[in-house]
């Protein structure tokens, strides 16, 4: 993972990494005084997502997901 790489590097050469886009939940545990995440995981985003689609009334979505 590029993520992992990054990670290591900012350790090794003790350098502060600010990701405003890491959503991966491996990355909550991940114990790193130089990683520092800004966005929040997916299970987060859950609530929200149900509350739309229970005030739309809606019966059957369908989730687009790009893993790139």
């Amino acid at each position: 993972m590029q993520t992992d790489f990054i990670i290591n590097l900012g350790q090794k050469s003790q350098v502060p990494i600010i990701s405003f886009s890491a959503t991966s939940p491996f990355l909550s545990s991940f114990r790193n005084q130089y990683f520092v995440r800004t966005a929040h995981n997916y299970s987060s985003q859950v609530k929200p997502i149900s509350s739309i689609i229970r005030s739309f009334g809606w019966r059957q979505i369908i989730p687009i997901y790009i893993d790139n």
